[in-house]
C-alpha cells in the first residue's frame, strides 16, 4: 500500500515517535499544500477566464473600428458633399435670375427694334 505526498508527513512523524508538535506541523504544511494548489487552480481558472474576455473584447473591438470605418466612408463624405450641392445650387439660382433679367432686356430690345 503507497503512501500518499499529502499523508506522508505525518506517518513519517509518527514513525519516528515525534511529539505531537512534529504531528501538527507536519499536518499544517499539508493543509498549506492543498490550499496552494486549490489557489493554484483558481488562479488558473481566473487567468483562463480572463483571456477569454480579453480576446472575446479584442474580437469584438476590432469588429466595432470595422464597423466605424466602413460607415465614416458614407457619412464623413456625405457632409461636404451636402454643403456642395447646396453651394452650387445657390450659384445656379443666381444664374438662372441674371438670365431671365438678360432675356427680358433682349426682348424689350426686340420691340424697340421692330418699331423703328
Amino acid at each position: 500500500m503507497g503512501i500518499t505526498p499529502k499523508v506522508f508527513p505525518v506517518r513519517h512523524a509518527l514513525r519516528r515517535g515525534c511529539t505531537a508538535e512534529a504531528i501538527a506541523e507536519g499536518a499544517q504544511r499539508t493543509v498549506a499544500a492543498s490550499a496552494a494548489i486549490e489557489v493554484g487552480a483558481i488562479g488558473l481558472e481566473t487567468l483562463i477566464v480572463i483571456l477569454a474576455t480579453t480576446m472575446t473584447a479584442g474580437v469584438t473591438g476590432v469588429l466595432l473600428a470595422s464597423l466605424v470605418a466602413v460607415l465614416g466612408l458614407f457619412v464623413i463624405p456625405a457632409a461636404p458633399h451636402t454643403r456642395f450641392v447646396r453651394a452650387e445650387r445657390g450659384r445656379l439660382l443666381d444664374t438662372q435670375t441674371e438670365l431671365e433679367k438678360i432675356k427680358d432686356e433682349l426682348d424689350r430690345l426686340k420691340v424697340k427694334v421692330e418699331e423703328i
